[in-house]
Order: structure tokens, then C-alpha cells, then sequence
């Protein structure tokens, strides 16, 4: 990432030396086929790989043998892999079923909080087993780390790792309340016994490394219950009777009822959303629980007057997905497993991880404005210094949006951005000799964000809306004549899979430009060639299903030639046209024609019309 302290000239020749690691932490790797055959599933182990600025990768087809019956399965005989070097960090834990035989609970079942219950968060809740380095529970401390989970986010920030909320797979307690039988009386469990199932459930917990993934820290249980503007928004709606018919809604309010803070979960308060102190509720004073969100850092820098640098990493935390009980049928929350899927559009900020505030609500949206999303893409981007800009911005991409009110996923395809300062807030406070201090939310529109708004971006583009993609920035340098890119990788909608590359120049900031189309036209060499035409330079793509009249050959202009401009190789084809025309009489048109035609076809390309 470039940094707002160096001119574009002293970020490109940093970037040059820089040695990149990339870290895989956990995700789902659950495979099915035709309902027939499934493997995988949850995962938090840790990987990584350095890659340096100018090494590349490559890729290999590997064949694998197949059955018949793996073949009916739909499993593919060619596999495509990357070359490039993983290394394990850690494997991965979760807690055991049941408590070992040396302990006095030995047989009974464990929870997850139960195994993270010594971690130093939860201060003097801790017993005493937590100290004594020759108990179970001390020695589960050091194993504790976060759930197997997907749809997570992590980031670096101020050198250490972070891993925030997703869904996960853990063994919880189930309330006693969903244990009941008979037709008309109703008969409750024993209260002394407690019954855990290993469940999918989102999170907003919050888990730090210092070593790179190898051991972890709680930093946030998080919570249980939705944030505050969740709550009012989807659940609690004084004065709206089809809650309930009693206490302007309370009484079907799902939020945990609380007499005081005691009463809520990790990070939870205790709070009234009326102002009637008998309906206090838990409240979470951080973001949700969520899946599908997106973290960016943003570096900060500032030059003290003795002539040091002092920096400083802001964790920027942008929408998702969550699940909210919207209307209730009897005593129960309609939708899906009790609950409706909705996208979110609020913005969160942190310096540490664990101090978070809250740039913008979570609101309903409206058509003309920044509509929640999840599955999104963000980056956030440094000052250009060509453009003499003193701000940063976090843009944002795409994104599917869902709620109670529009069941129907719409996938997007809109940019918008946000600007924030780029000086540490120490610089305002005049504080930068002491040592950082917790964001509040003093800081938001002193130091944080000029504009807590959404500001659009009006592009022309045929790029079509996706969700679950890959954004990534190219800073400006020398490789790329100091231009500014983001590019657009991949995605799905509720048809189809991209395999597609769009790519957008902000200094220019018009439209975005198509790489490499997921899709064969029939009149392919226009497709190809437009590539190489265009105002970019480009390499070409192929893939097997390419035509080959677009296998061409670049000729590079001599240095002679070349001027500020760049100029544009000349296009030779490989394969005439009278050859393409005895190829296609044959039924080839494509690379993947070529290779699986069979040995007479081949013989007879050759010239060997006369064999037997």
C-alpha cells in the first residue's frame, strides 16, 4: 500500500524491494456433486506466501485419473493449480466435545465459550484455573483461537493480524426455551442440565496475532444481539401494532431483557430504546454480527517537528450481511430459521481493534442513494500526489443488496467513494508526542471524515453487477506510467459466474474498460484485437475456448518510434486466413477443437490424404 507521506516517485521505488506474504486464513472448503457425494467444510487453519514486486507465478494443468462414477459426479479430469509456495502456519484448533478425564466435569459437553473462558479479555470473570498453568483450562487458553468460519474479513493492522466476524461453526449452548413437548402442557427441561449443539452462527468477534497467525488473542467476544439502529429499524418500532399489541412493541421485542450490563454478553450494554427504564434491552455498542463484510487499513503518517515519523493504522469495516427477526408469527420471529437475511450500508472505524465508532448508520437506503450490500469490494487509496489531492478515499464496488422489504437480490455494479483525512487525528489534537489514544466519536468529523457521506461516481461501462469479487489497486509508478487502476476481478450473480477483468483509470475517472471478457463472441478477432487497440496496453488472454483467429504475434515499435505517448505494437495474425477456412471445414475453431482432435484429423493437416 502506498504511503501519503512519500511523493508517487518514493512510493514506486519502495514498492520495487518490497516482499509482499499474503496470508489464507480459514474459509469453507465443502465440495458437493449431484447430491451424491460431499466432503469439506469449515476451516480456520493459517497459510502464507511471500511474493516479491515483478515475480510471477505460474499455473499448471494437472490430470487426475477419474471412475466412471466420479465422472457421472460431475468432477472435472483437469485440474488447474497455482505453482506458487505455501507454507502452514498454523492448522488450525476448536474445541473438543467434552471435557478429559482429568478434569472433575470429565464427560460433559463443551461450549466455545467454555474453551476461550481463561482468555485475558474477560478480566476478573476468570476463575481460578485460569492461572494455574498445570489446568485444563490454562492449557486450552494457550491452544484458543477463532472458530472455523467463512465469510469473514482480515486485515494488518499496526503490524498485527485480524480476524473479524463471518459465519462459524461452533458447539453453543441452546436455550432451555427451545426444548419443550407435549401437545397442550407445556413441560420444561431440568434448568441444571445443559444441552450444546454444534451450530452455524454469525459473529462479530474480534481475534488479533502477534506472530503472524501462529498464536491468537481474543480481542472481542462481541456480541449476540444487534447494534442499536438494527434494532430500531427491523425490531423495535414504538407505535407500529403489527409487532405487537401491547408496549408499543416490547413485549415481542428479541433482544435480551436486562436489568444492567451483567445481564448482556461480551461487549453488550445494557439500554433503553424508549426511554422507559422497565424495557431496557441488551444492546451491541459495536458493529453487528455479519458475513460477507469488508476491512481496509489506512496507513497514516505525519512528520514530527524533530523530524521523526509517526504513524498511525485506521481499520475501516463496510457492510455485509446480517439476520434480523423483521415480523413475528405467535412468539416467533418469521423467515428463515427464525430470521430475514439483510444487507447492511454502515461504516465502522478502530485504531486497535477493540474501540470501534461508527461513521455512518445502518439505514433502510432508498433507490437514489448507496444502497446496502454485501458480497462487496473496497480499497482504500492513498492521496495522489500528481493530483495534488489531500485526502484519501474508500471506494467501494458493486455488492448484492437483500432485505425484509426486497427478498429479491439485486447485484450491483455502482462505485462510490467516501473521503477521509489523511493525518493522524493526533496532528488536531496537537498529541502526536504522546502515545495513540482510542478513536471516539469526538474524532469523526474532526479527524476521521471530511464528509460522512457516500459521494457516487457517474461512469459509463457495460460492467454487469456482481457480488463475491476481487478488487485490487495499482498504485501510480514507474511500471504503470504513474496512472491510478483498480481493477475488477471475477464475481457471480444469481445466474452466472464471472471469470472476467475490468480495469479503471481514476485520474481519468470515465469509464471502466474491458480486459478479459468472460464471454466468446462470434466475430472473435474484433473481440481480441480491441485489446490491443484500446488506449491501454495490454497483454493478451487466452483460454481454451478461445478462437484461433485471435492467435496473433505482437511487434514491438522500435525506441526510435516510441514518444510520450506510448505507441501501439503492430498486430500480425499466426494463422492465415486460408488455413483458418481448412480448419474450420474440419469443425476446429477453437484451441480446445485443436487439441482433442483426434489422430486422422491431425494426419490429414499434415498432408497425409493417402493412408489407409
Amino acid at each position: 500500500m502506498s504511503r501519503n507521506d512519500l511523493t508517487a516517485e518514493e512510493n514506486s521505488n519502495r514498492s520495487m524491494h518490497l516482499i509482499t506474504t499474503l496470508f489464507l486464513l480459514g474459509g469453507d472448503d465443502y465440495l458437493q456433486y449431484k447430491d451424491e457425494f460431499s466432503n469439506g467444510g469449515f476451516r480456520n487453519d493459517v497459510w502464507y506466501s511471500e511474493v516479491q514486486l515483478r515475480s510471477a507465478t505460474t499455473w499448471s494443468v494437472r490430470h487426475q485419473f477419474l471412475t466412471m462414477h466420479e465422472k457421472q459426479m460431475g468432477l472435472k479430469s483437469d485440474v488447474v493449480t497455482s505453482n506458487m509456495k505455501w507454507f502452514c502456519m498454523n492448522e488450525g484448533k476448536k474445541s473438543p466435545p467434552f471435557w478429559p478425564v482429568e478434569h472433575d466435569k470429565v464427560g460433559n459437553p463443551i461450549a466455545h465459550d467454555d474453551w476461550i473462558s481463561c482468555q485475558d479479555y474477560f478480566g476478573e470473570k476468570r476463575g481460578r484455573e485460569c492461572f494455574d498453568k498445570t489446568s485444563i483450562e490454562y492449557m486450552y487458553k494457550t491452544e484458543n483461537m477463532w472458530s472455523p468460519r467463512r465469510g469473514h474479513a482480515s486485515a494488518v493492522l499496526n503490524g498485527n493480524l485480524y480476524v473479524i466476524g463471518g459465519r462459524s461453526r461452533e458447539r453453543v449452548i441452546v436455550d432451555h426455551e427451545r426444548f419443550v413437548g407435549a401437545a397442550s402442557n407445556r413441560i420444561d427441561l431440568n434448568t441444571g442440565h445443559r444441552t450444546i449443539r454444534e451450530s452455524t452462527v454469525l459473529k462479530n468477534d474480534v481475534w488479533m496475532s502477534k506472530d503472524a497467525g501462529k498464536t491468537w488473542t481474543l480481542v472481542t467476544p462481541g456480541c449476540r444481539n444487534q447494534q442499536e439502529d438494527i434494532l430500531i429499524e427491523t425490531e423495535y418500532m414504538p407505535g407500529k401494532t403489527r409487532y405487537s399489541t401491547t408496549s408499543n412493541g416490547f413485549e415481542k421485542f428479541s433482544s435480551v431483557k436486562c436489568q444492567d450490563s451483567t445481564d448482556c454478553y461480551g461487549d453488550e450494554v445494557c439500554k433503553s430504546l424508549d426511554g422507559r427504564s422497565e424495557n431496557k434491552v441488551c444492546v451491541c455498542p459495536l458493529f453487528g454480527i455479519r458475513e460477507h463484510h469488508s476491512l481496509d487499513v489506512q496507513h497514516r503518517y505525519v512528520k514530527r517537528d524533530d523530524g521523526t515519523i509517526y504513524s498511525e493504522d485506521y481499520l475501516y469495516l463496510t457492510g455485509g450481511f446480517t439476520q434480523v427477526r423483521h415480523e413475528f408469527c405467535g412468539n416467533l420471529a418469521c423467515g428463515n430459521r427464525g430470521s430475514y437475511r439483510m444487507a447492511l450500508d454502515d461504516v465502522w472505524v478502530s485504531n486497535d481493534g477493540a474501540n470501534w465508532v461508527q461513521i455512518r448508520r445502518a439505514t433502510a437506503g432508498s433507490p437514489t442513494a448507496f444502497k446496502p450490500r454485501g458480497g462487496h469490494s473496497t480499497n482504500l487509496i492513498s492521496a495522489n500526489s500528481f493530483q495534488e489531492e489531500d485526502v484519501d478515499r474508500l471506494f467501494v464496488f458493486g455488492g448484492e443488496s437483500v432485505g425484509p422489504n426486497n427478498p429479491k437480490s439485486e447485484f450491483l455494479a455502482d462505485m462510490w467513494y467516501m473521503e477521509l483525512f489523511s493525518e493522524p487525528c493526533c496532528v488536531r489534537h496537537k498529541s502526536c508526542h504522546l502515545s495513540s489514544h482510542p478513536l471516539t466519536p469526538n474524532d469523526l468529523d474532526i479527524c476521521i471524515s471530511k464528509r460522512r457521506e457516500w459521494i457516487r461516481m457517474d461512469l459509463k461501462s457495460e460492467i454487469y453487477g456482481r457480488a463475491g469479487h476481487v478488487s485490487i489497486h495499482e498504485p501510480p509508478s514507474s511500471m504503470n506510467a504513474f496512472k491510478d487502476y483498480i481493477y475488477i476481478i471475477g464475481g457471480k450473480n444469481s445466474t452466472s459466474i464471472h471469470s472476467d477483468v475490468w480495469s479503471l483509470d481514476l485520474t481519468s475517472g470515465i469509464s471502466w474498460h474491458s480486459d478479459i471478457s468472460s464471454h466468446t463472441s462470434k466475430n472473435g478477432d474484433e473481440q481480441e484485437f480491441s485489446r490491443i487497440n484500446s488506449d491501454h496496453d495490454y497483454n493478451l488472454y487466452y483460454d481454451m475456448e478461445s478462437n484461433l483467429t485471435s492467435l496473433v504475434t505482437l511487434r514491438l515499435p522500435s525506441t526510435k518510434s516510441m514518444d510520450e505517448t506510448f505507441a501501439v505494437p503492430l498486430v500480425f495474425k499466426i494463422i492465415e486466413d486460408r488455413d483458418i477456412a481448412i480448419l474450420e471445414e474440419l469443425g476446429i475453431k477453437t484451441f480446445s477443437d485443436l487439441i482433442n482432435a483426434d489422430q486422422r484429423t491431425i494426419l490429414h493437416l499434415r498432408g497425409y490424404d493417402n493412408l489407409p
